[in-house]
């Protein structure tokens, strides 16, 4: 995926345990947790090429706020289903060489369902504050379009479809 979780030496950082018991062990209305980001190395390489070697790194924080309705519904109906979330803001500190920038956007994930598994994924990166358009535009498009992006949000949506399956079977 383009970002990964920040991870702690014994394994997943508290945010991200966090998260994860609220989706999977938790029945609350809502899912609300932040998640720290770090880009891998290999998009670093793909960021500094994307904003021509003027973004150099990049650290982020996700806040998660979704009603779990909407999950259980696109894990209810994943036969054919289209799952679309709120907006869900992102604040990362951008280095340059110069210097770093803070900078926010927001990310709505749209997954495309068919057959009980994810198909087709995207971040929905947008309203981006805090840098240029000239800047911003190249990197949105990349995220947006990024077939590794996608690659990533499918195999973790696949994941917990696989997670949720396992569990109703071993119920029944």
């Amino acid at each position: 995926m383009m970002f990964a979780t920040v991870a702690s030496s014994s394994g997943a950082s508290a945010q991200d345990r966090d998260c994860i018991h609220q989706l999977i062990k938790e029945n609350g209305r809502e899912i609300a947790c932040t998640l720290p980001l770090q880009m891998t190395e290999k998009d670093l390489a793909d960021l500094r090429k994307a904003s021509r070697d003027i973004l150099q790194d990049a650290s982020c924080v996700l806040t998660i706020k979704i009603e779990r309705a909407l999950i259980s519904d696109a894990v209810a109906n994943a036969q054919m289903h289209v799952f679309e979330s709120p907006p869900q803001p992102v604040a990362c500190e951008i280095k340059t060489k110069e210097t770093a920038i803070p900078v926010s956007f927001t990310f709505a994930p749209r997954v495309e369902f068919k057959d009980g598994q994810a198909i087709r994924a995207t971040p929905g990166m947008a309203n981006v504050s805090g840098v240029s358009r000239l800047l911003s535009l190249p990197v949105v498009v990349f995220i947006n379009s990024s077939r590794h992006v996608e690659t990533g949000m499918l195999e973790t949506v696949n994941a917990y479809l696989r997670y949720v399956s396992s569990t109703k079977a071993a119920k029944n």
